[in-house]
């Protein structure tokens, strides 16, 4: 055990102490001297050969097992093979590190690739003159210092102080045991007559340099991309896309498959009749087929309409998708929608089954007789004990306690309805709209496809959860594999709490929500974690994008130096199942005004007309 490997470990515990590790991985650049791996004559010479060599280390380890673990890290840092690897590293980067132009983001790219680096504790940057290092007849051309990484050691040539006959030249493409050798006394020396000839540039090395220097620029670039295309789930999410085969009806069993036992959703409040709070996709598919075996128990069949009408929990989706597996509609209500506005909406669609809890069911309970839906033959309560259960009226709990068989699940094809949602009814009476599973299936696509996320993202949903966008991305989530807490109650105090606490890196509500954020005080919190600011439904105000897009780590977490997020605003979701319009700002959008943005990719075409139906300029305002 040497001290390098205890003050690492040292290192090692502060990292966990001061930062979120304990589930990850630690990530540490430690220096490994060449002096005594090359040569021990080597050791007399300057003060250092130091590389930098990556050490990767599970979080949490109890202490023998951290000291036992960095010793054997220590041992394959120092071998051939990393250390080969690393110099050619340092190597690629020289030509970037020479270039003025690229210089900066070349620093900013091996800065946000070192981890925590041991190598910064090295005193200094060796800047010494070493023209006089060798004798006068063979002089230093040129040399890089191994002091601190950057700038990083590529190549120097000189001779070996104790041999003042001839010269050697060390590329760090290659590793220490496999640079040449020739019959010399010296195993980095080979017989050199004129070495000062050797050294000197030769014809045509500008011209190779500038080229290896492009060549090398567009390699990184292209690696940088391809970063970015990872770091924003690209590569998942058109692996989803190919793999995804439309199937809306059976979107829990392709997550189950693809993200297995992963805890995807968490619920920020229990629900009444489980005591579940943390939700995988088999879960979410096992619940939902004990809830298919309720409905169809009730007679619930292929075509018919089932009600949820009731506070806003995650049970909503569950309780829809309960009903399309089955081949019937979903038909999710809000309940701050009139209870006689509700009973006369469930009506017109013809409910056979409600779906509601307490509160929900005394609202339509207390409306007169002839006013309730002749149509309704059976009500389900989901906070109702089992014993209250009546002729008409069921205790969910009651009937997940009953040994029911698996209700026949229904294929549906592209033009099945499988949902029917209501606008916002600013307008008038609320309006049914018919959600088919082509056009859920293409939305999904659509929202695969335009939202930069991962399964590294923790996304915070605090949504009216009736609304079709909410069962769009619980779905959504689902198929990409991206954990999300469920907020229903939307209080603003808890939600900035939970800002505050969880980090979420996604935070998705509608533009009322931002309104109460903001006045609850969001912005005087550290949002430091939040990469995408996402609202739809109704417009968002300048107001909430210009105080919230300056928080956030959208762009450092791309490696770019300026803080920051995007704001993602949709609008039209309710009328064609999806936002046929996106707006994203970003701290350089200057223009806000009327602008309402592109059309959504995959959605439906797009006109912005005058009051009489004529397309209008691009620029100027609609009808």
């Amino acid at each position: 055990m040497t001290v390098n490997t205890l003050l690492c470990a040292a290192l090692a515990r502060l990292m966990e102490a001061t930062g979120n590790y304990r589930s990850g991985q630690l990530r540490i650049t430690c220096a490994v001297s060449l002096r005594r791996l090359i040569e021990r004559t080597y050791d007399r010479s300057f003060r250092n050969y130091l590389v930098p060599s990556s050490i990767r280390l599970k979080a949490g380890q109890e202490t023998p097992a951290l000291l036992r673990n960095l010793h054997k890290a220590f041992g394959r840092a120092r071998s051939d093979r990393q250390l080969g690897t690393e110099l050619g590293r340092l190597e690629t980067l020289l030509p970037l590190l020479r270039l003025k132009p690229l210089r900066g983001p070349a620093r900013s790219l091996l800065n946000r690739c070192q981890g925590t680096n041991a190598c910064y504790s090295n005193p200094g940057r060796i800047e010494e003159d070493f023209t006089s290092f060798g004798s006068d007849a063979h002089r230093t051309q040129s040399y890089v210092g191994f002091g601190c990484l950057v700038p990083p050691t590529i190549s120097f040539c000189t001779p070996p102080p104790s041999t003042a006959a001839c010269s050697w030249t060390w590329s760090t493409a290659a590793r220490p045991s496999a640079i040449s050798t020739e019959s010399s006394p010296h195993p980095f020396s080979k017989p050199c007559d004129s070495c000062w000839t050797r050294c000197k540039t030769r014809p045509g090395d500008d011209a190779k340099m500038m080229s290896y220097a492009i060549a090398t620029a567009v390699t990184l670039l292209f690696a940088y991309l391809l970063f970015i295309a990872a770091r924003l789930g690209y590569f998942g999410r058109l692996s989803l896309l190919a793999s995804w085969d439309d199937r809306v009806d059976r979107a829990l069993e392709f997550a189950a498959r693809r993200h297995g036992d992963r805890e995807l959703v968490e619920l920020a409040q229990p629900l009444a009749w489980t005591g579940e709070q943390h939700w995988s996709a088999p879960l979410i598919l096992e619940t939902a087929k004990k809830l298919s075996s309720c409905w169809h128990h009730l007679g619930v069949g292929e075509g018919d309409r089932v009600a949820i009408y009731k506070a806003n929990q995650f049970d909503y989706f569950l309780f829809s998708v309960a009903a399309l597996r089955i081949g019937a509609i979903a038909v999710p209500i809000n309940v701050n929608v009139a209870a006689e506005t509700a009973a006369g909406y469930m009506q017109r669609l013809g409910v056979r089954l409600l779906v509601s809890d307490g509160g929900g069911w005394q609202k339509l309970a207390a409306l007169d007789e002839g006013q309730l839906p002749d149509c309704l033959s059976q009500v389900i309560l989901t906070d109702t004990p089992q014993h209250a259960a009546g002729a008409r009226v069921h205790s969910l709990a009651a009937l997940l306690n009953e040994p029911l068989p698996a209700a026949p699940e229904r294929r549906r094809g592209g033009e099945d309805p499988l949902y029917i949602v209501h606008t916002s009814g600013t307008t008038g009476v609320p309006k049914g709209v018919i959600l088919k599973q082509e056009g859920i299936a293409q939305s999904l696509r659509s929202i695969v496809l335009f939202n930069p996320v991962s399964t590294r993202d923790l996304a915070c949903f605090a949504l009216p959860l009736n609304h079709q966008v909410s069962h769009l991305y619980l779905h959504g989530v689902l198929l990409m594999g991206v954990r999300c807490i469920v907020d229903g109650e939307l209080s603003a105090p808890a939600l900035v709490r939970q800002l505050r606490e969880r980090k979420p890196s996604v935070f998705f509500g509608f533009p009322i929500t931002y309104t109460r954020l903001l006045e609850a005080g969001v912005t005087e919190q550290p949002l430091d974690s939040v990469r995408i600011w996402g609202t739809t439904a109704d417009a968002s105000h300048e107001v909430q994008q210009r105080a919230l897009i300056p928080h956030g780590s959208f762009f450092t977490r791309l490696g770019i130096p300026v803080k920051g997020s995007l704001f993602v605003d949709g609008l039209g979701s309710s009328e064609v199942g999806i936002a046929a319009l996106l707006r994203i700002a970003t701290p350089w959008t200057r223009h806000f005004g009327r602008r309402v943005g592109r059309r959504t990719p995959l959605g439906p075409e797009i006109k912005i007309a005058d009051a009489d139906g004529t397309p209008v300029a691009k620029g100027k305002s609609g009808g």
